[in-house]
C-alpha cells in the first residue's frame, strides 16, 4: 500500500504560523476589563402555569398580561423554566420582549422542575433568587460573571502578549472526540462509563510559554530534537507512522474547507500539522522520525494565572460534596469548567465586500484557507455553517462576520496548550486500557471513556488502574457498569444494566428534568430579529435527521456493531467525501432508526 503525506490544519489542507517579524514581535496590552456585560434592561419576573401568568401578587390571563406589559414598557421577562418560555414566546415576540430562563442561566440549581400552578414556580424563582445574592453572582447569566471572573484574574496577571499570540488560534484544535461501537450487547462482557476529574484544571498544570515573549523560528537545516524545545506549538512532519494503537485512534483530523473527518492512518503515511511541544513529545515514538519545520516558542516559561485557583476550587468542591452542599458544589464545577475558556472568548468583527472574490482572497490570507477552486456556492456554504464565521447578503454586498484572532481580550497560547495536554492525557489513558486483555473501545468524548470488557476482568482491571481511579483531580471516576450499550454519535448515548438506563445523553433533545429519556422530537421556536419587529419561526427537530454519517458502521456479530474510519482516500476531497458519506448514510440509516426504536420502547 502506498503511504501518504496528509496536511491537517485548522480548516483545510494547509498549515503555516509564521508572520513578518515586524508584526509578530510587537507587544500588545492585554485588555483585562469585563467581557459581555449585562444589558441594562431591568428584567421583570413572572411565572407561568396552564393558562394564567402569576405578576404582583395575582394571575393574570396571558392577553390581559402583555396588554399591561405593552403599556408599562416592560422589555425584559424572567421564568423559571424552558416550559413557560415557550408558553408565551410568541407574544412576547410581538411585542419585542425578551425572555430569560433562569434554569438555563443558573444550571448551578439541580432541583428545579415546572409545576403547572404558577405561584409554586414563581417561589421558587424568588428563593433561588435570594441564593445568588447570597453567593454574590450577578442577576442575569452564571457563565457571564464566571467568565468575567476568570478572565479578570488570567487576563490582569499577564498584562502583555505579542502578535504571535494569534497564530496559537491554528493549534486551538477540538478536543479528542469519538465514537468507537454502536452496539454492545455481547453476554459475556460489560460496559465500563468513566470521567476524568475536572480534566481542563489538571491540564493547566505545567509550563506554558509566555504571551508577551514568543518569537518564530526556522529549524529546516537545524535538525532540532523534539526534547531540546521550548514551549510553543511547531510545524512538524511526523514521517512513517508505525504499526501502534494510534493508527486507529490518532486525533488528527483532515480538513477542507471546513469539512472535518478522522481517518485511518496506516504503516508509512506522514502527517504534516501544528501541534504543541508536549503532543511532539508524545507522537515522536509512533512515527520513524520527525521533522520540526518551524515554531513559535518563548524561551521562558510561566505557569498558568489560574491554576492555583483551579486547584483551590477543586479542594472545595470535595469540602461541599462532603457536606452534602449540592449548590455550591455544582458551582464548583462549572466554576471550573470556564477557567479554561476564559482565556479564548470568542470576539467577532463584520466586514463588507463587494464580491465573493474579494471574500476568497480575504479568508485565504487571514485563515489559511485554499480556495482557490471552490465555488461561489461552496464558500457561502462554509461560512454559513462554521462556528467562526456568518454571512450575510445586503444592498449589493456582502456582510462577514468572522473571529477576530487579533483581539487583545484573548490569549490562544494558554488555550491551545489546556487543550493539548488533554488530547494526551485522553490518548494516553486509552493506549493504557487497551494494553488490558478483552478491553475493547466503545466511545470518547473531551474527559470521558467508554470501555467494553470481559466480566470475568472487571475486578482485576479495576485494581490494576487503581493509582488513576480516585477523587483525585485528574484521576477518573466510575460514572456506571452496565450490560448493554448504544452509542450513536459523540454526546448521544444510553447504557442499560438489564432494562434499566444507568447512564446517558440525547444531546439537543433531552430537556433538563425531562421524564422522557428517549426524546425523538423537539420543538424549535427561534427568534428573528429583523430590522424594525422580532417574530418567531417554529420547526421539529427530528432525531433521525441528526444522526451523523462520518465513520462506517461494521457489523462483528448480531450482538456487536462498530464503526470504522474512513480511509484517507475517502475523504481527501469535498466532493469524495460527500459521496462516502451519502453510500453511508444509504447503507446505514435505517439500521440506526430501527435500532433506537428498539432500545426506546
Amino acid at each position: 500500500m502506498n503511504s501518504n503525506h496528509i496536511i491537517c490544519g485548522k480548516f483545510d489542507n494547509k498549515v503555516e504560523i509564521q508572520l513578518p517579524p515586524c508584526l509578530g514581535l510587537e507587544k500588545v496590552k492585554i485588555n483585562s476589563r469585563r467581557m459581555y456585560e449585562s444589558p441594562n434592561t431591568k428584567t421583570v419576573q413572572i411565572a407561568i402555569g396552564k393558562e394564567n401568568i402569576w405578576f404582583k401578587s395575582r394571575l393574570w390571563k396571558i392577553d390581559d398580561f402583555f396588554e399591561m406589559a405593552s403599556k408599562s414598557k416592560i422589555r425584559r421577562l424572567t421564568v423559571l423554566t424552558e416550559k413557560e418560555k415557550v408558553r408565551i414566546i410568541e407574544e412576547a415576540a410581538l411585542l419585542n420582549i425578551k425572555i430569560d430562563v433562569f434554569e438555563k442561566q443558573f444550571p448551578i440549581f439541580k432541583d428545579i422542575k415546572y409545576n403547572s400552578n404558577p405561584l409554586i414556580n414563581y417561589n421558587v424563582l424568588r428563593k433561588h433568587t435570594k441564593k445568588l445574592v447570597q453567593l454574590n453572582i450577578g442577576p442575569r447569566n452564571i457563565s457571564i460573571h464566571l467568565s468575567n471572573q476568570h478572565r479578570l484574574t488570567a487576563l490582569g496577571k499577564l498584562r502583555l502578549k505579542n502578535n504571535y499570540d494569534r497564530n496559537f488560534f491554528f493549534a486551538y484544535k477540538d478536543a479528542y472526540q469519538e465514537v468507537f461501537k454502536l452496539k454492545e450487547e455481547r453476554p459475556d462482557r460489560v460496559i465500563i462509563a468513566l470521567d476524568f476529574n475536572s480534566m481542563y484544571v489538571d491540564c493547566m498544570k505545567g509550563f506554558f510559554c509566555k504571551p508577551e515573549n514568543i518569537r518564530y523560528e526556522k529549524f529546516q537545516e537545524s535538525k532540532i530534537q523534539p526534547e531540546e524545545l521550548p514551549n510553543g506549538i511547531y510545524n512538524v512532519r511526523l514521517k512513517s507512522a508505525k504499526d501502534t494503537f494510534l493508527l486507529d485512534h490518532h486525533p488528527f483530523k483532515y480538513n477542507k474547507l471546513g469539512r472535518s473527518h478522522y481517518f485511518k492512518m496506516n504503516v508509512g503515511d506522514t502527517i504534516e500539522t501544528v501541534i504543541s511541544k508536549e503532543e511532539v513529545l508524545y507522537f515522536s515514538n509512533f512515527f520513524d522520525s520527525i521533522d520540526i519545520i518551524e515554531g513559535l516558542f518563548s524561551a521562558d516559561s510561566i505557569q498558568h494565572p489560574l491554576l492555583k485557583n483551579g486547584l483551590e476550587t477543586y479542594k472545595q468542591r470535595l469540602y461541599h460534596r462532603r457536606r452534602g452542599d449540592k449548590v455550591n458544589e455544582e458551582l464548583c464545577k462549572i466554576s471550573m469548567q470556564y477557567m479554561h475558556s476564559s482565556t479564548n472568548q470568542k470576539k467577532y468583527s463584520t466586514i463588507s465586500f463587494g464580491s465573493i472574490d474579494e471574500i476568497r482572497e480575504f479568508l485565504s490570507k487571514n485563515f489559511l484557507l485554499d480556495l482557490e477552486l471552490a465555488s461561489d456556492g461552496e464558500i457561502i456554504d462554509f461560512l454559513t455553517k462554521n462556528k467562526y464565521f456568518d454571512i450575510v447578503y445586503q444592498k449589493k454586498s456582502y456582510k462577514l462576520s468572522y473571529i477576530n484572532i487579533n483581539s487583545n481580550s484573548v490569549v490562544y497560547s494558554l488555550s491551545a496548550q489546556v487543550i493539548s495536554n488533554a488530547r494526551v492525557k485522553m490518548l494516553k489513558t486509552i493506549d493504557r486500557f487497551l494494553s488490558f486483555t478483552s478491553v475493547e473501545l466503545c466511545y470518547a468524548n473531551v474527559d470521558s471513556i467508554h470501555i467494553s470488557i470481559e466480566k470475568s476482568a472487571v475486578e482485576k482491571f479495576l485494581i490494576e488502574n487503581s493509582d488513576i481511579i480516585s477523587d483525585e483531580l485528574g484521576a477518573m471516576k466510575v460514572e456506571a457498569i452496565a450490560n448493554r450499550g448504544y452509542w450513536f454519535d459523540v454526546g448521544r448515548y444510553w447504557l442499560k444494566m438489564n432494562d434499566k438506563v444507568v447512564l446517558y445523553k440525547n444531546k439537543g433533545f433531552n430537556q433538563k428534568n425531562s421524564h422522557n429519556i428517549y426524546a425523538s422530537r423537539r420543538k424549535i421556536i427561534k427568534l428573528i430579529n429583523e430590522y424594525e419587529f422580532t417574530h418567531t419561526d417554529t420547526y421539529t427537530m427530528k432525531i433521525e435527521k441528526s444522526f451523523s454519517y462520518q465513520k462506517r458502521v461494521e457489523h462483528q456479530s448480531i450482538f456487536e456493531s462498530i464503526f470504522t474510519r474512513f480511509e484517507y482516500d475517502e475523504v481527501k476531497d469535498n466532493k469524495i467525501s460527500n459521496y462516502t458519506e451519502g453510500a453511508e448514510r444509504l447503507q446505514s440509516m435505517h439500521e440506526k432508526i430501527e435500532l433506537f426504536k428498539k432500545i426506546s420502547f
